[in-house]
Order: C-alpha cells, then structure tokens, then sequence
C-alpha cells in the first residue's frame, strides 16, 4: 500500500480532532468544540495531508510526526493519543500509518499479557519488550513474570529478540523474571531498581547486555551470567546484593565499576578468557575477601579493589605484571600471592614492588 494512501487518513483524523473538518469525501462530520482545537498551524498540516495530489501529500507518517512535534502541538498530541486509545480497542485502525502514531503517542506498538512490545522487523517478524503494566489485570496479582519467546497482536505473531532500555526500570512489584532463550540484546538500565527481584533468568543466547542493565537489584543474591556475552558492561550489577558471581568462559572484559558497592559479594570467579579488568570495578565490595586473577588478563583499572576492608588475598596469576596506577588502599597489608618464577619480576615492578609479594607456593590452605 502506498503510504501516502495512508496520510490522507492521519489528515482526516487530526482535522477530526481540530474541528476543521466540514466536508471529507462528501461526509458531513460534526464540528468539535473550540477547547479541540488546535489554530492555524494544525489546520495546514491537516490540509497537506489531505491533498488530492499524492505528491504534495506528506511522504510518511515520520514526517509528520515530526511536524506535530512542535511544541505549539503538544496538546494535539494528548488528544490524538486518546482517540488512539478509542479506535485501538474497537479494532478499527490497523494500518502503517496507525502503528507510528501509536508508537509516537504510547511508545510501544502492542501489549501481550501485560508487556509491552515494539515491533523492530516486520520482515522478520520481531520485537522487543518495552515496558510492563504493574496493574494489567492478567499480573495483578502475579509478582512472577515470564516474557513469551512468541507473542501476538491480533492475528500477527513476531519473536522477541530484546529488552529495551529502561523496560522494567523500577518495578518494584516484580520478585522473578524469566527470559526467553530468542532473546539476544538486554538495554540500557532494562532492571534498575527492581528491588525486590530475587530470581533472574538470563539465557546463554544473550549477546549483548548494555550498562546499568542489572542495577540496584537490592534482593538478588545470585545470577547465572550468560556465557554468548564477551563484556560485562558499565555498572552492570553496581549495588545489587550478589553474594557471588561466576563469569563463563568467554567474557574477555569487565567495564568500569560493573560490581561497585556490591556490599554482599563474596565470591567471584574469573574466567580464563578475561583481558581486561576496567576502572573501579570491585570498588566498595565490602565483604569480598580474595580473588584470583586469571594469567590472561593483560590490564586492571586503577581503584579496581579499592575500600574492600574485608580483602586479605589475592592470587594474580600473570607470568607479567601488568601496568597499573593504584589498586588498594593506602598501607594495605593484602598478601598478593603470584608465579613462582616471576616473582622476582612483580618485585622489581612499579607499585608491585611495594606491596607484600609472595610466591604462590607458599600459599598454604
């Protein structure tokens, strides 16, 4: 279909609601009250959209959107939003052009069991999760939730594939979540501050996890990190209350301050795969009382293990020093357990050299 079949139908539809439709293919339409009415401005949009010539027509419900935008519009916008709201429950809108001033007024395109879903492909036929309904009659009274790997809107079905930014951000109603193995990508802050989240599904197909993703997750104790992702992103369990961590295989960095002020870690175990440690990432880990460093790991960020009172070992398993700034506290008497044979190395190194060094075979349990 021709979008621009489709403007005419967004003209007639704000003229509806400015009240400056008279006549509209010889149909008579009861004028609004002035309170609808929206001025010269809106008048002209309406007008282009309704041109008998489809070239002089708007070319996409996108460049209207962008049009209505303007500030002078915004009360246009709440209004379209609620006739939205009408025709979306009878049913009698389903076109393109519907779809982006649905997604323009709500931001998202449908909802399926009290989630709510934007279509990424039509193509493809998939979508991600954008927001959940605390009040959805189907989760009232369910603080469990599993995301489907299929959903429907009417008689289309489309595969969810990713959480959005900020998708479940402060919901604090939510105890578990389940995640469908289709998923690939989790957004910016997609669980920040659910705190009453005890349980968390994460499937291994996940890719991709963007920062802040797991935030201020103050009730979750454990989590199975998804062994497709590489990075553990910034800030990515920063004052949750994880008592340990098993990073798969795989994961080659930890970006800055992924596990900051993480009071109740106790427990981390690095992978053999890990380059990079970032800045500050086990800052203010009150609890935590050793970690081992795998030989991999080419590179620690500066404060990196810094106000972790609790800290007493740690075993750095490099055959060569890497090069850092400053890792521990000022007169820390932490025993850094490393390589026999590089002992003499790490001694000789800078800022190495002046911490409390040892062989690791003189490590005793």
């Amino acid at each position: 279909m021709d979008a621009r079949s489709d403007i005419y139908a967004v003209g007639k539809l704000i003229k509806y609601i400015d009240g400056s439709l008279q006549h509209v293919d010889t149909e008579k339409v009861t004028t609004p009250p002035p309170i609808l009415r929206g001025g010269r401005g809106v008048a002209q949009i309406s007008e282009r959209c309704c041109r008998d010539n489809k070239s002089d027509r708007y070319q996409s419900a996108a460049e209207v959107l962008r049009v209505l935008d303007a500030p002078s519009h915004k009360r246009l916008k709440w209004l379209i939003a609620c006739l939205l709201l009408v025709v979306g429950i009878v049913g009698v809108c389903l076109s393109p052009a519907y779809r982006h001033l649905h997604r323009w007024a709500f931001g998202y395109d449908f909802r399926y069991c009290g989630v709510c879903y934007r279509v990424l492909s039509e193509e493809q036929k998939t979508c991600e999760a954008v927001d959940y309904h605390e009040n959805s009659n189907k989760l009232r009274n369910n603080t469990d939730v599993t995301i489907e790997s299929i959903v429907r809107n009417g008689d289309e079905r489309y595969t969810v594939v990713s959480i959005g930014d900020s998708a479940f951000v402060n919901k604090h109603m939510l105890r578990s979540l389940s995640i469908p193995s289709t998923v690939r990508h989790i957004g910016s802050s997609a669980f920040r501050n659910c705190v009453n989240i005890t349980a968390l599904s994460i499937p291994d197909n996940v890719e991709e996890i963007e920062p802040n993703a797991f935030c201020q997750l103050k009730s979750l104790a454990s989590v199975r990190y998804p062994s497709s992702a590489r990075v553990v992103p910034y800030f990515c369990f920063h004052q949750s209350a994880l008592r340990e961590i098993d990073l798969p295989e795989g994961v080659t960095v930890i970006n800055q301050d992924a596990f900051v002020d993480c009071d109740s870690l106790r427990h981390v175990n690095l992978p053999s795969t890990l380059v990079e440690i970032g800045r500050g990432v086990f800052f203010e880990c009150d609890n935590l009382e050793q970690i081992t460093i795998p030989a991999s790991v080419k590179s620690i960020g500066e404060y990196c293990f810094m106000c972790c009172p609790h800290l007493k070992r740690v075993y750095n398993l490099s055959p060569v020093p890497q090069r850092v700034v400053e890792l521990f506290d000022e007169n820390t008497d932490i025993q850094v357990f490393v390589p026999d044979e590089a002992l003499e190395l790490y001694r000789s190194t800078t800022y190495w050299k002046d911490l409390n060094t040892l062989p690791i075979s003189d490590y005793k349990m």
